[in-house]
């Protein structure tokens, strides 16, 4: 049952990690170019980063939540093995 729920939720930590690396990567850029441009162009890149943050916060409705909620049941049943039969 743990490898199951583990299989389950890889493609969710795959998009989110995806997002989190966009989100990495434009933060370095927006660092960057605030160094090169000043200020004057903090508006357009915050509203860029705002949305991809939004984005990553809300992608797929909760299914991170319920991701690491399965990794922690698969780490009981690991642990307690309710389907394992045994001998009295």
């Amino acid at each position: 049952m743990a490898p199951i729920m583990f299989f389950l939720f890889v493609p969710v930590e795959v998009f989110t990690g995806y997002l989190d690396i966009k989100f990495i990567l434009l933060w370095e850029k927006t660092k960057h170019v605030l160094e090169l441009q000043g200020m004057s162009v903090y508006e357009e890149y915050s509203t860029i980063m705002r949305e991809t943050l939004s984005h990553r916060i809300g992608a797929l409705s909760g299914l991170p939540v319920m991701a690491t909620l399965s990794y922690f049941t698969a780490v009981i049943i690991i642990a307690w093995q309710p389907l394992k039969i045994r001998e009295k």
